[in-house]
């Protein structure tokens, strides 16, 4: 079995007095928030729905399509997300150590994210290590910074990663995960094909890291957090470029401070459209038109009847339908609630007519609740204007 490499001076964490503290002025609300699981105790958390311990419609696939299409901030979910696949990452990296014995159980008893794990583990440590190596060796010139990154690999660290991957069959790195965990390709993130996870390398940890550096952090990045605070985003870009830090705990304080944001901003106007509702925007808008329809020819179908002269009321009632149908999609409209989709096929719709099954018991016992009221309170409105039309006297013009 290999010997544990000696520990080098461990490096400071620079949220270690954040991370004390809890984050707790990371993010500022704009205006006060609205605490619906203080309402309903028994409503998941924001961090029920960000592990996928939740059913529809209060999952991670419908949060992720009202932070895109509601919100327009789905790249906050999504480094959220990134870094915590960055998180697991590590940590199974650090396990493969553990297992082959290059990492003792003294190191990780204080976690897989101890700044002096994180030091001995640091990819600039390595590359000094291998340094002194090769100066070790006779015969050898001083390495170019070109030839680090090759020469690195003779540490055990990276050795006992590529005797590995030399068996394995060939892949993109970790494709199947990163296929998995992101909420529109599917919720099934822990089924994995033949039951084993991909191999983690040292180079694939650096590789992840620079992948969100390079798609969240840099300045015009595909998915720039543009609200990120600047202390943070610089904090970031010092400890990932000056100082060659590739660990999770990099982006420790963006993560929190995405949290925060997601928990104030966005996840009351969730809870909102999926507890209390279950029709998207355009639906919305669309049922308002319709209601506007629908009532015009319902008041036009009375009105001709009472300027025709007509006396008989039995008539006149038939103008309860389209009344009735206007005023339930104005209703619709006006609590982003359609009650027919509830009490008769019990679903919730996602994106446009498309629909997911409501398994939540809570959600649904709400939902129910609501849904009365609205036929309710629509046939007492339809038939009360459906009355004054029946009772008006008729006059032929």
């Amino acid at each position: 079995m290999a010997q544990p490499l000696d520990r080098p001076a461990p490096v400071e964490n620079p949220f270690e007095d954040d991370n004390e503290k809890g984050y707790a002025s990371l993010y500022t609300p704009k205006h006060p928030v609205v605490d619906y699981t203080a309402i309903y105790p028994e409503l998941p958390t924001l961090d029920d729905v960000l592990r996928r311990k939740t059913q529809p419609p209060i999952c991670l696939y419908n949060f992720y399509i009202i932070m895109r299409q509601r919100l327009h901030l789905e790249e906050y979910l999504d480094f959220y997300l990134d870094v915590t696949h960055h998180e697991n990452l590590w940590r199974r990296y650090v396990r493969s150590l553990r297992r082959s014995g290059l990492v003792s159980e003294e190191d990780v008893a204080n976690g897989y994210f101890n700044p002096a794990l994180i030091s001995r583990l640091s990819y600039s440590s390595l590359r000094k290590m291998s340094t002194s190596i090769d100066a070790g060796r006779p015969g050898t010139t001083q390495p170019t910074t070109s030839d680090m990154g090759r020469k690195s690999t003779d540490l055990p660290f990276f050795r006992q990663s590529e005797s590995t991957s030399r068996s394995a069959t060939p892949m993109p790195l970790f494709e199947d995960e990163l296929s998995h965990h992101h909420p529109l390709q599917g919720q099934d993130s822990n089924n994995i094909a033949g039951g084993k996870l991909p191999l983690v390398t040292r180079k694939g940890i650096h590789d992840n890291a620079e992948t969100i550096y390079a798609k969240y952090i840099t300045p015009n990045a595909v998915k720039e957090l543009a609200y990120l605070p600047p202390d943070i985003r610089s904090a970031i870009a010092q400890h990932f470029e000056s100082n060659e830090r590739d660990d999770p705990l990099i982006y420790t304080a963006a993560k929190q401070w995405c949290y925060e944001m997601m928990l104030a901003e966005a996840y009351p106007k969730f809870l909102r459209s999926k507890v209390w509702g279950n029709v998207t925007v355009k639906q919305r808008n669309l049922r308002v038109a319709l209601g506007c329809l629908f009532l015009v020819i319902g008041f036009a179908f009375d009105l001709s009847l009472i300027f025709l002269g007509s006396s008989s009321g039995g008539i006149r009632w038939w103008g309860l339908v389209p009344i009735w149908l206007g005023v339930i999609s104005l209703l619709v409209g006006a609590t982003e609630l359609d009650p027919i989709w509830v009490l008769i096929f019990n679903v919730s719709e996602t994106i446009d007519f498309r629909f997911n099954k409501i398994k939540d018991p809570l959600v649904r016992r709400i939902l129910v609740r609501r849904s009365l009221w609205v036929l309710l309170l629509s046939l007492v409105i339809a038939v009360l204007v459906t009355v004054v039309f029946v009772y008006v006297p008729g006059k032929r013009l």
